[in-house]
């Protein structure tokens, strides 16, 4: 396997972070605000340092990313990156709740290939790499076979803090717990990917993750679905920077990809069909509403055929209409 050297390192490298949050756990710890409203705490910042330095001893030309310490610059352009998470879940640590975990990711070219996520209060191990399958504690794991949306049970996330309508998951929330059979919200997106990859989760999604958060996980839950030699023409970068969505298999992705089809085609038939419906309107003299308006605006422009104008306007109302049917075609195909 390629990156098998790699997938020991972080293996290694995550135990040994690990067995310090373990260590902490039950210890009182002093709780630190971030200016983004997370928490920081003793552990995280020990974490980090482990990890970093674990990583400068054998991986030396190699990029690091963490969430703490900001970027390491790699020696040299083009080497690969760690992106690390020393405590994804801290809020859940700070209150005792045993979901949180270290993340640890390798990204080669803008893509993940290595991932080790490491919940040691759960005793639970999940680590994947580029060309082999997706583990929890040696035992391979897969996607859940639910293909049904209804009966799907999916996971999100929420900002910390008081500010919670600066990432509007909320409403996001309230319209998918309407159509499936239940949403969760455990409080680490690393630990949420990886229920994916094993199946215990149908589906996941979350609004302003980070690529420390997903670096390891999405890769866990990508070889949760198949061995890939190579990566799915789709930009990690974009499970990071807006609205995301990893459902397993068969999910919700043909809706998506139905709905632009849709969008596509009505724009294929927006305009003959506009053409058609002004010589139409113009050779029969109809009224409506629409046809009222523009006729009106048209009478303010001398000297200018109104059938062009027509033609424009109808084009612009038939395309609206077009895209109104094909968003709702989608939503059908969600209900």
């Amino acid at each position: 396997m390629q990156y098998e050297n790699a997938l020991s390192l972080a293996r290694e490298a995550a135990s040994l972070a690990a067995a310090n949050l373990k260590k902490l756990w039950d210890v009182p710890r002093h709780v630190e605000i971030k200016n983004d409203e997370s928490l920081l705490t003793q552990i995280d910042t020990e974490n980090e340092k482990i990890l970093v330095d674990f990583f400068a001893k054998h991986t030396p030309d190699f990029g690091f990313l963490g969430e703490e310490s900001g970027i390491h610059e790699a020696q040299k352009s083009g080497q690969p990156y760690w992106y690390v998470d020393p405590v994804d879940g801290t809020s859940n640590m700070v209150h005792r709740f045993p979901w949180a975990c270290i993340s640890i990711g390798l990204v080669v070219d803008g893509q993940p290939v290595v991932g080790v996520v490491n919940n040691p209060i759960q005793r639970h191990e999940f680590y994947a790499a580029k060309g082999c399958h997706a583990y929890l504690n040696g035992t391979q794991i897969h996607v859940s076979s639910n293909r049904e949306f209804d009966r799907a049970l999916l996971a999100t996330g929420f900002p910390v803090g008081p500010h919670h309508d600066r990432f509007p998951n909320y409403e996001n929330f309230g319209n998918v717990s309407l159509k499936v059979h239940s949403v969760r919200r455990p409080g680490s997106a690393a630990l949420d990917l990886c229920c994916v990859a094993a199946g215990w989760l149908d589906g996941f999604w979350e609004i302003n993750l980070k690529p420390w958060d997903t670096a390891a996980g999405v890769i866990i839950a990508m070889l949760g679905v198949i061995v890939w030699n190579a990566m799915p023409a789709m930009s990690w970068e974009f499970l990071t920077e807006a609205p995301r969505n990893m459902m397993s298999e068969g999910g919700i992705w043909p809706c998506i990809a139905g709905t632009f089809l849709l969008a596509a085609g009505s724009l294929l038939i927006a305009l003959p069909l506009g053409v058609m419906s002004a010589v139409f309107l113009n050779e029969y003299n109809l009224d409506s509403p629409v046809i009222t308006v523009i006729r009106l605006s048209i009478a303010n422009l001398a000297g200018v055929p109104s059938i062009i104008f027509g033609l424009f306007g109808l084009t612009f109302f038939v395309v609206f209409c077009g895209f109104g049917v094909s968003l709702l075609s989608g939503i059908l195909t969600l209900a």
